[in-house]
């Protein structure tokens, strides 16, 4: 079952506050802001296990959620997470590098490393969170594709990752147990196929 978390319920004085709290009790502590002059705030947060990996949606307004050495520090996940962008744009930034994200496009980012992740619009990205390990890959070799924009709407394997990941995320809460586990090792499989 899904767990939903939506600002439109609150009153408006308590929404931002409230998805600062959703955001980071889904996926790591993080420094949350808004563009000043803004009044209440409207987003929603959906989650569903899928075997071995975490599946969100977030729809929202703008909004950058920053990623410390400090909060790293005092909170390691063990994880990585990949952003894809259903709708609207962001930018993430992590060792050094910047990735523009439109739709379609995609990007892997470590959950122990200091990043920024902002939306200068309304948003929708799906975002897939999973332990390190699980790539099989060297840790050198994924620390040098994080933050790199990765086109989902061109020809090549990157190009299956977006249409893949929509359907599975539209499946996700009509898959469980063993078919949850296979979902989710086919979608970490051609994960590792196109990193490598």
């Amino acid at each position: 079952m899904a767990d939903i978390a939506r600002t439109l319920d609150l009153p408006a004085g308590q929404r931002f506050d409230f998805w600062k709290a959703a955001l980071a009790k889904a996926f790591v502590p993080l420094e949350v802001t808004r563009p000043n002059g803004k009044s209440g705030f409207h987003g929603e947060l959906t989650g569903v296990d899928l075997g071995t990996m975490r599946v969100h949606e977030v729809k929202a307004e703008p909004h950058t959620a920053l990623r410390t050495g400090r909060l790293v520090n005092t909170a390691p996940s063990g994880c990585y997470k990949l952003g894809l962008m259903r709708r609207g744009s962001a930018v993430l930034v992590q060792d050094g590098r910047e990735a523009t994200l439109g739709p379609g496009e995609f990007a892997l980012y470590d959950a122990d490393r200091p990043y920024t992740l902002g939306f200068s619009g309304r948003h929708r990205m799906l975002i897939l969170v999973f332990n390190r390990d699980l790539l099989g890959l060297p840790a050198e070799q994924v620390a040098r594709l994080t933050s790199i924009t990765m086109p989902g709407n061109r020809p090549g394997l990157a190009g299956l990752i977006p249409s893949f990941l929509s359907q599975v995320a539209d499946v996700t809460g009509l898959v469980g147990g063993p078919a949850a586990a296979r979902l989710s090792g086919n979608v970490i499989d051609l994960l590792t196929t196109v990193l490598a």
